[in-house]
Order: C-alpha cells, then structure tokens, then sequence
C-alpha cells in the first residue's frame, strides 16, 4: 500500500470476493469439520466483535437506567410536594415544567418505585 486509497481499494475488493463467495461459505459453515475450523480461525475476531457489541449494549443500558431513575425520582419528588401541601403551580416553577404536565403526574396510576 503505497497510494491514499490503496487500502480502500483492497477493502473494496475483498468485500466483493465475500459477497460473490457467500454461498460457498455458508455451505462450508454447515460442514462440522470447516465450520469448527472457520469458527477458530476467527475467534479473535468474533470475540471483539461480541465484546463491542456488549460493551455498546451496557453503555445503552445504562443510559437509558439512568434516564429512567431520573424520571422515577423526579414523579416522585412531585407527588411527594403535592402529599405535603404545595401547590400545583409552585410545583411547575420548581420542576420548570406546565401545570398541566404535573397534573398529568399527578393524574397518573402510581407505580411502585424501586427503592421502596
């Protein structure tokens, strides 16, 4: 590789030979013998990619947890003011939401939160 864009150009080739010997593959893969061999011969490489798919998967996990947690505890922190005597529309300025937004919590089935 000595010009810009040879490793692209090679890329580009081998995806070719990949796609046009797809079903050749996939006929070794179902073969016992080729397909433990195939599955050693990339085990590096298949173990990174299930490793990346994890770690992606915990990131988006604990995203969505935290996202999650937050709204829990902020409904709670509402209806917990409302339980304490504050009224609607000093809850909206507190939480910066609408009224109609806290009236909406409020309106809502409770859940059951985690923590308790």
């Amino acid at each position: 590789m000595k010009k810009p864009g040879d490793r692209d150009n090679i890329n580009a080739v081998l995806h070719a030979c990949e796609m046009a010997n797809m079903d050749i593959f996939r006929e070794l893969r179902r073969d016992e013998v080729m397909g433990s061999f195939i599955r050693e011969w990339l085990k590096d490489e298949i173990e990174e990619e299930l490793e990346k798919t994890r770690q992606s998967g915990l990131s988006e996990g604990l995203q969505e947890g935290r996202q999650e947690g937050r709204q829990q505890g902020e409904i709670f922190l509402i209806r917990r003011m409302y339980a304490m005597g504050e009224t609607i529309e000093r809850i909206a300025a507190f939480a910066d939401k609408s009224e109609e937004e806290i009236r909406e919590i409020l309106e809502k089935p409770e859940e059951d939160p985690v923590w308790v």
